[in-house]
């Protein structure tokens, strides 16, 4: 069972990069998310705090998440706060 902000939420995935690959894409829904959405552009090939931080607001700003979590690697906690 998953735990989600409420009842019938969906979990949605985030995946930035250079060039993604669809596998990788298809893999997360595998592993449980209800919708993956990404970007790919030639900036987002090597992290960089800037790029990814407006590729992240322009996701948050349009799809208006309830929750936004991040794994606490070092890209997660560069990016997050």
């Amino acid at each position: 069972m998953r735990a989600s902000a409420r009842p019938g939420a969906q979990l949605c995935s985030v995946a930035l990069g250079g060039e993604l690959e669809r596998a990788d894409l298809r893999e997360l829904i595998e592993r449980g998310a209800d919708a993956v959405y990404f970007v790919e552009a030639p900036e987002l090939e090597h992290f960089t705090a800037e790029p990814y931080s407006n590729a992240l607001e322009h996701m948050i700003r349009r799809f208006a998440p309830e929750v936004v979590i991040a794994a606490a690697t070092s890209t997660g906690r560069t990016l997050m706060p």
